[in-house]
């Protein structure tokens, strides 16, 4: 969905970048030793070699492909900041766990708020997917070896392996480049400038970021629930940035305290469930006000809203998905409870509320 979309060949790349690296050599941009290397690894066509030479040259601060790569993303010129992407992406691809060779998000920050970037969406899509898989790595490590790499790669290379170490014992270990800032300032590129010129991309992004709590707790400390609970008003959106947005925060209903900053996404959500047809918006939906159920004013406020009569329009049609119809009958079960424990000035309120009065 994402790969195939903004994707490069390796072969028009390499046929197409060739007098650019010649440029960059003349230029004394990069030293003969980073050319060969370039060459020597674009070349190579089998990923797995790719891979390994990665591996082999990441202690060697002269030879290391990973920091050549870095490097030129910081030069300014487009062809090859977009070919550098790409080959980063690739390496993500093909083995997740060669993102410590690649650790730097400042570096990919940087990249992506760059003014004659912003509308370029190859390089906007690469950057938050590498970025996304960066602040979300569950790699696992077996051992951090320091070494020397002129300030310009790793400060840290990582051995990787397959044991069965806790996730937080991992973590404890790695370089930090889950840091709060770099998260932080990538949530807020992406709410600010994205939600208008690549929206897709944004949600993208966030439907990965979203499923680590601790970046689930620096989202909502960015406004983040208010700022996307707006595409939601928007009534020329399109049923997949519904859903996209909508499955947001279903990630975010994961974390009660979360839940309980939500009432406003309730009405959002039945709202808009109730007026459309696709299956999956519905699916969704309903998944996320089951994890909002347990929040009482969350509660109250699908009461407010009349979820009730559309669980009963919804039970009318016949699903052919056991989690949807699980959560229907759920949702209806804690709606008619909390109604027998409304006092009958309660349901007269939130009968005003709605607009609709049944209280005799």
């Amino acid at each position: 969905m994402f790969t195939s979309r903004y994707a490069m060949t390796d072969t028009s790349l390499s046929m197409d970048m060739l007098p650019e690296w010649k440029k960059l050599r003349e230029a004394k941009l990069i030293d003969t030793p980073s050319y060969l290397a370039i060459i020597e690894y674009v070349e190579d066509k089998n990923i797995s070699s790719r891979l390994a030479r990665i591996e082999q040259t990441a202690q060697s601060p002269s030879s290391s492909v990973s920091r050549i790569w870095m490097y030129l993303l910081t030069l300014s010129a487009t062809s090859v900041v977009k070919f550098s992407l790409a080959v980063i992406d690739q390496v993500f691809h093909a083995s997740p766990t060669h993102c410590v060779y690649f650790a730097k998000p400042k570096i990919f920050l940087s990249v992506l708020s760059r003014n004659e970037y912003l509308n370029d969406k190859f390089v906007c899509w690469k950057c938050c997917k590498i970025l996304s898989h960066l602040f979300t790595s569950k790699s696992i490590v077996q051992e951090v070896e320091s070494i020397k790499d002129n300030n310009q790669g790793l400060s840290e290379i990582l051995i990787l392996n397959k044991n069965d170490n806790s996730k937080d014992d991992i973590l404890s270990t790695l370089p930090d480049w889950r840091k709060e800032e770099d998260i932080s300032k990538f949530i807020d590129f992406l709410l600010n400038h994205f939600i208008h010129l690549h929206i897709e991309a944004m949600l993208f992004s966030f439907q990965l970021i979203l499923r680590d709590r601790k970046i689930r707790e620096i989202f909502v400390k960015n406004d983040g629930i208010f700022r996307l609970r707006r595409i939601l008003d928007d009534l020329d959106a399109s049923v997949q940035v519904q859903y996209q947005t909508i499955f947001c925060f279903w990630l975010l209903s994961f974390d009660v305290k979360i839940c309980s900053q939500m009432a406003d996404v309730v009405t959002k959500i039945v709202i808009l469930s109730s007026q459309t047809q696709k299956e999956k918006v519905i699916r969704i939906s309903l998944a996320t006000l089951r994890h909002l159920s347990q929040d009482n004013n969350n509660l109250e406020k699908m009461v407010d809203v009349k979820l009730g009569r559309y669980i009963k329009n919804w039970k009318e049609r016949n699903w052919g998905d056991e989690d949807l119809i699980s959560d229907l009958d759920y949702l209806e079960g804690v709606i008619n409870k909390k109604i027998s424990e409304m006092s009958s000035f309660d349901r007269f309120r939130s009968e005003v509320l709605s607009g609709e009065l049944e209280w005799t």
